[in-house]
């Protein structure tokens, strides 16, 4: 009974990894097309170095 419920936490804590991963992969696109409207390239180059590391942390997390 046990081992079996130990397997269902793990596997919803995944799929909530993969959903907030997902969900933040949604938000940083919609940032670096905010950012591409702008005359500057410092936030295009932010967004840039945050989007993959950011998913990655929350999928490892």
């Amino acid at each position: 009974m046990y081992m079996e419920m130990g397997y269902v936490y793990a596997a919803v804590t995944i799929l909530f990894g993969v959903l907030l991963a997902l969900i933040a992969n949604f938000i940083v696109r919609w940032l670096k097309s905010k950012a591409g409207e702008t005359e500057t390239r410092w936030d295009d180059i932010i967004i840039a170095a945050i989007g993959k590391p950011l998913q990655i942390a929350i999928v490892a997390v």
